[in-house]
């Protein structure tokens, strides 16, 4: 049975069956067990780039012995890394490399995909392609209006700090021009990604940044990038430059749900998950 803690009554009741099945062989007499019996939690948590993916997978997996997968709320990464470091989570997920200290804490990371990013807007915006100068104008004040002369209104998610490493390294300038939009409040900034992303699909004109897998909503546009796509083809053959690569992370004690967690992931069937939804499996 495939489950999830999205819904922890499941665990109730699979408690509450167990009770009722002891109580109802006081009258018969008692056979060994035939199955294993799931008691324990397999928590896997991090990045929140890595969260859509994770419970699209765990939606599919059927652990050897958890009764349940919990996947919480965003760790992000450096939360991860310190969580699967101190016990609190069996597998991180973190969108970055490790660092030499963080691998001397006895910690392994393994990249299984790529997350594209990409230049969203509000659907009322009329263009359809946007330059890397453009987006450096648009946060330094410098270019205010579209093509159809409304007025931009860019946004800001604070606190993702792999999605900012990533513009900076593929867009020179463009974080020093977040910086000052963000210091001279020409921005709305927002402290959440569901609230980031929600903001772009209600607010007319507005810019921003967000992982392929999102783009399934209607409500967001994507803008090609120096005239090229946003789309997983154009990111496997190095033409579109802003792309994150996923990774989980463990300590050596691995537990036997979280290697096979890893060894699905892998899996012809977990790969076609991340195919799915907009996520590029890379091999093991």
């Amino acid at each position: 049975m495939k489950r999830t803690c999205q819904a922890l009554l499941l665990c109730g009741l699979a408690c509450g069956l167990l009770l009722s099945s002891l109580g109802n062989a006081s009258d018969q007499a008692q056979e060994p067990p035939t199955e294993i019996v799931r008691q324990e939690k397999l928590i896997i948590g991090g990045s929140s780039s890595s969260l859509a993916a994770t419970h699209k997978l765990a939606a599919v997996f059927d652990a050897p012995t958890a009764s349940c997968i919990e996947i919480p709320a965003s760790l992000g990464s450096g939360g991860a890394i310190r969580a699967t470091a101190n016990g609190s989570i069996a597998l991180g997920l973190i969108s970055r490399a490790l660092t030499p200290a963080e691998k001397d804490m006895g910690l392994t990371a393994v990249p299984y995909a790529r997350a594209g990013l990409a230049v969203a807007v509000n659907p009322s915006v009329p263009d359809q392609n946007i330059t890397a100068q453009e987006l450096v104008q648009i946060y330094a004040g410098e270019k205010t209006a579209w093509s159809n002369g409304a007025t931009i209104a860019p946004l800001l998610l604070q606190g993702n700090k792999r999605t900012n490493a990533v513009l900076a390294q593929a867009i020179p300038g463009l974080e020093e021009a977040m910086q000052d939009a963000l210091q001279e409040n020409r921005c709305q900034v927002y402290f959440n990604l569901d609230d980031y992303v929600a903001a772009l699909k209600e607010t007319p004109n507005a810019i921003g940044f967000v992982d392929f897998h999102t783009l399934s909503s209607e409500s967001i546009k994507p803008l090609s990038l120096n005239g090229i796509e946003p789309t997983n083809e154009n990111l496997l053959s190095g033409r579109y430059p802003l792309h994150k690569t996923l990774r989980y992370v463990y300590r050596s004690s691995l537990t036997p749900d979280a290697r096979a967690f890893i060894d699905f992931t892998f899996s012809p069937a977990g790969q076609a998950v991340l195919l799915a939804n907009n996520f590029i499996p890379l091999p093991r």
